[in-house]
Parts: structure tokens; sequence; C-alpha cells
């Protein structure tokens, strides 16, 4: 059935990008990709977020003004070079709280002294092979923790200036920053989704000015009018609907959009509240049903990666099992167990950046409940075929061995720890 829900919402994904009535598969596609998520939240991640709250404030937008099939099917349809409103408030108010949130909760002495990128990378949980390249130029990580505070600090000032003559300019200059800086996540680190989805809510900053370049440098006239997101994006601000603008719409149509201004401006407060709290939990503005309806339309977020310093554990985990014939091998890889040796780079031992998400919460004491979780399906899935010749999984330990970097190439004696002990039940 799963598989049913994955296909569905990959159909609705391409019927998105191909713009094909946009606003009601935006609608689908949100849906569909929300109650993915909360199938399994042990393996989210910031990128799933943005994911969501993209979606959901793309439902207020008219993402099928321009270069879509909906622009196909009525051509003579009025469009804007711009839009503003609710909509296009709300998504802009989204990315702004992604970035102020996260630079306000950098608090650390990591960051003030410029060793955050250093540490980021040298514990190797998300290290990639280009990222512990960069640990040979210590002068120039540094200078990237200068870069990444500050352009997350002041670079969203400048897609607000309002001076008409110095604002695609300033805007324009101000996202190449952000998308070269997420261009260096994705070869640095190994952070899911997170980087490309936020390059993509970033284009949709681009200003009008940069679409028209596109268009003509690109384009030929028999495509124009299916070239995708030129001219909703300057403002992102949605249509309440699409009226031509010698028909009047009626008191049932305006009333409808009185009802959607309304919920897209309490979403909007919502999640200004909601981040208000994330950076000062002394300051709880939303009474406890208000959250709890956020929460449910998945309004929910935290920017905190990396805050108020990035981790200095290094750790990883082993596996290791006894079969019924006695030999001991390692769940983990499926190899002859020997030792505890450190793995060369810690972050290829997670099969992805969703497994290493759920095994981080191991190590936690309030998620016991989750190794044994584990167990089950390491004993499910290795005596899966029961009353073959095979040798079966017996029982088995799970193990973390830790280790702390205190300074920059001053880490602690290794510390394994004992995570949880399983016996495998036999299968009849």
């Amino acid at each position: 059935m799963q598989g049913i829900w994955f296909i569905l919402a990959g159909i609705f994904a391409i019927l998105l990008i191909l713009g094909f009535k946009t606003r009601f598969v935006t609608l689908i596609s949100w849906y569909l990709a929300y109650s993915l998520q909360i199938r399994n939240p042990l393996v989210l991640t910031g990128g799933d977020t943005v994911l969501r709250l993209a979606l959901f404030w793309g439902i207020f937008l008219p993402l099928g003004q321009k270069w879509s099939l909906d622009n196909l099917h009525s051509p003579t349809q009025p469009i804007e070079k711009s839009t503003l409103s609710i909509g296009t408030v709300g998504y802009l108010t989204q990315i702004l709280c992604i970035y102020w949130t996260t630079s306000l909760l950098k608090t650390g002495s990591a960051w003030k002294e410029g060793t955050a990128v250093y540490f980021s990378l040298a514990t190797q949980t998300f290290s990639t092979h280009w990222g512990q390249k960069m640990l040979e130029f210590p002068d120039l990580l540094k200078g990237l923790s200068f870069f990444t505070l500050y352009l997350e600090q002041w670079g969203p000032f400048f897609w607000l200036i309002p001076l008409s003559g110095l604002f695609p300019i300033a805007r324009s200059l101000s996202l190449f920053l952000f998308i070269t800086l997420h261009f260096g996540f994705i070869l640095t680190l190994k952070i899911g989704i997170f980087p490309w989805i936020n390059l993509v809510t970033l284009v949709a900053l681009l200003p009008t000015a940069f679409w028209d370049w596109a268009e003509t440098l690109f384009s030929k006239r028999a495509f124009s009018n299916f070239i995708p997101f030129k001219n909703q994006l300057h403002s992102l601000g949605p249509t309440e609907m699409n009226l031509k603008r010698d028909q009047q719409p009626s008191v049932w149509v305006q009333f409808g959009i009185f009802l959607q201004k309304t919920f897209a401006v309490s979403c909007l407060v919502w999640i200004i509240a909601w981040n208000i709290k994330t950076y000062d939990k002394d300051i709880d503005l939303l009474p406890y049903p208000v959250k709890q309806i956020g929460a449910t339309l998945g309004l929910n977020q935290k920017w905190s990666m990396f805050s108020p310093n990035p981790p200095r554990l290094i750790y990883y985990f082993s596996i290791p099992g006894i079969l019924s014939d006695g030999k001991m091998i390692n769940l983990w890889d499926e190899t002859i167990f020997s030792s505890l040796e450190r793995p060369e780079m810690l972050a290829d031992e997670f099969q992805n950046y969703r497994w290493r998400k759920m095994l981080t919460k191991l190590r936690r004491t309030n998620y016991r409940w989750l190794r044994f979780l584990l167990g089950d399906y390491l004993c499910r899935k290795w005596n899966r075929f029961p009353g073959t010749n095979e040798p079966r999984l017996s029982s088995f330990n799970i193990l973390v061995v830790e280790q702390k970097m205190l300074e920059v190439e001053v880490i602690t004696e290794d510390q394994t720890r004992i995570l949880a002990k399983y016996s495998c039940k036999p299968i009849t």
C-alpha cells in the first residue's frame, strides 16, 4: 500500500512541474508529501521541513500563471509582471525565518572564533571527501565560518530593499551568494536534500529582471509561453482567482477569497510566533490549542542546525552478532567482526542520511525504546527465511564508540558504550 502512495506522490510532483491544474495539484502534492513525512518522523531532516513549507505556501502562489500547461490553455489570460499578496509575503517571510532564526541561534564560541566550519567537517559525521580535503586549509575554513554567519544574518536584508533601481541588483547578488553557500554544502556536507530544496526556494526569489534576461537569452518565440516560473517569481504572490479583468466576481467567490486571505494571514502569524519561540523560549505567544492546529498543518519548524555550536562528538556504531554456527559478524556492514577500529570515513558508514538521522537518536537515553525496535528489525532481516541451512542470527550487541574534540586537533580517548543487548527469538 505504501508503494502506491509513493507512486501517487511522484505523479502529482510531475504534474506540478508541468503546471497542470497547478493550484489543485500543489495542494495534493503538499498533502501527499506531508503524509509520507509523518509516517516516520524519526528520519526527517530540515530539508523535509523546507519542502513541506514551500509546498504549503505554493498553494497561495500563481505557480501556473506562466510557463505552464495551464497558461497554454489560456494564452490570452492577462499576466502581471509582478504580484503582491499575502502568499508572496508568507513565502518570503518563511525563507527569512529559516536564515534569520538559524543565524540568531549561532551564539557559540565556534562561530565567534571562526572554527565552526572546521568542527562541522572534522567530526566526519556529515563530511564528504571534499570536506575532508578542506581541512588542509584552516584559514579558508575560518573565513567560511564568518562568511556563513554574516551572510545568514545580513544577506536577507538585501531581498527587502525598497529602492526599485537597486532592488534587482541587490537581490540578485545576495541570492547568488546564498546559492554559492548551498553548493558549498552539497560539495562538503552530507545533509540530504536540505541544500537542494533551499536552492529551489531561492531561485523563486530572483527578480523579474533576471527572468526577462533569461527569456531573451534562451527562449524562442514559439516557446515563450512555456518557460517555467518567470513572472510569478518576482514577488511570488498568488492571484486569488484567475478572473478576467472585465469580469466581476460573485459574492461567493469574494467570500472564498476572503477566507483564503484570512487563513493565510493566520498561518503567517503562526510561523512568526513559532520562530520567535524557537529563538527565545520565554516568549510564548501561541496558546496551546493554536499550537496544535499549526502543528497539525505541518507548520512546525526548527532551524537550529550547527547551533549554538557545531557538534564536536565523533562517534560510530558497531553491531557485533553471533550466528548459530558460532561465527561473529558485524551486522553493520555484514563482514566478519574483528575489532572496533575507527572507519576511515565515518559519514560513509551510514547507508544514507536518513539512516544517520535515525541512528544518531540511538545514543540518547530518551530513545532507548528505539534500540529495541532496531533489534527486532535486525532479527527479522537476518532470520527472514526460516528452515534454510544458512546460520541464524542468535544474539548481538549495539555498540557506539565516542570521542570528543576539545579543541582543534585535540581529541579525547575512545569510549565504548553498549546501547543494547539483544537475543533473537527462534522462528518456527
